[in-house]
């Protein structure tokens, strides 16, 4: 036998004494008192029976109230944590377009003989957006 189911077996017993005992604690009332407190005891038992509900329904809405507001609370943590990793996420790529871009090195080419002027020939870098160029 498992803890749980132990711990089941224990309760459930414990249960069935409290019920027995309050049956037999009502049928022993029930034959030994006197006419007059059976009927104080009927009395007040149907006054209290309106109250009880009453304080059920109250308990209730108090407990589903408590729970909404549970829900409440979890979502908003739920919710300010995406709303901070979307923060940051927008903050990295305004950081990213903002940093300075390398440039791209100065390519000298050196034309074979030369310039008529006779200096080297220095021409721009050339731009490859994922084109091919052959040299």
């Amino acid at each position: 036998m498992s803890k749980t189911e132990r711990h089941l077996l224990i309760v459930g017993a414990g249960g069935l004494l409290i019920l027995g005992s309050m049956i037999g604690l009502l049928i022993y009332a029930l034959l030994h008192a006197h006419l007059t407190t059976l009927r104080w005891w009927a009395g007040l038992t149907t006054l209290a029976l309106p109250l009880t509900g009453i304080l059920a329904y109250s308990v209730g809405r108090l407990a589903s109230r408590e729970r909404i507001r549970g829900l409440e609370t979890g979502v908003q943590k739920v919710m300010n944590a995406a709303q901070q990793t979307a923060d940051l996420r927008v903050r990295m790529v305004h950081q990213a377009r903002n940093k300075p871009q390398p440039q791209s090195p100065a390519v000298q080419v050196f034309i074979p003989g030369g310039l008529p002027t006779g200096g080297p020939v220095v021409l721009p870098p050339v731009s490859h957006n994922d084109e091919v160029v052959e040299v």
